[in-house]
């Protein structure tokens, strides 16, 4: 059982693990990426969600499309 959760605690979730992952391994998850041909970071991470209302919020779409290795959407 997990509590209910909303926009504000998605997002608090999501940078408290890229802060505990920078802590773990000296460096953003970012960094451990790939690199395409054309410089471009590559994908290094993924949410899996049930497109419950937090992760359809403004708010969650615009704190993830500020981080440039996540795709706004993915289709599934």
């Amino acid at each position: 059982m997990s509590p209910t959760a909303n926009q504000h605690d998605v997002i608090d979730a999501v940078e408290l693990a890229l802060v505990d992952y920078e802590a773990m391994y000296g460096h953003p998850l970012v960094e451990d990426g790939p690199v395409d041909q054309t410089g471009e970071i590559m994908l290094v991470e993924t949410i899996v969600t049930d497109n419950g209302g937090p992760f359809c919020s403004f708010r969650f779409e615009a704190f993830s499309s500020a981080i440039p290795s996540w795709p706004t959407s993915v289709p599934g």
